[in-house]
């Protein structure tokens, strides 16, 4: 119960989004965490990669990833986090 609780939002902390990465494509993972950080943004945790009709996720993904056009990154983070992460990159929630 304890990992549903911190990654849903549930105690009205951390939950986990899903957003297109595009803002980030040609950057590696590491440098995303890096900018992620610089401005108290939320964790990425996976990458989404397109697979057919679907994604392969990658979770806990090495620094050395290059994220690629039509990726999506997964994130853990509050809700003031994930909004810095959304106004910053002008993203939107899900695929």
């Amino acid at each position: 119960r304890f990992v549903e609780d911190v990654t849903s939002g549930a105690l009205g902390g951390s939950d986990l989004q899903q957003y297109p990465a595009a803002a980030f494509a040609g950057s590696t993972v590491r440098e995303v965490r890096e900018l992620l950080l610089g401005f108290e943004g939320p964790l990425l945790v996976a990458v989404g990669r397109p697979k057919g009709d679907g994604f392969s996720v990658i979770p806990n993904p090495r620094g050395d990833l290059t994220l690629e056009e039509g990726d999506h990154v997964v994130v853990l983070g509050d809700a003031a986090q994930n909004r810095r992460l959304r106004d910053r990159y002008g993203l939107s929630q899900g695929r």
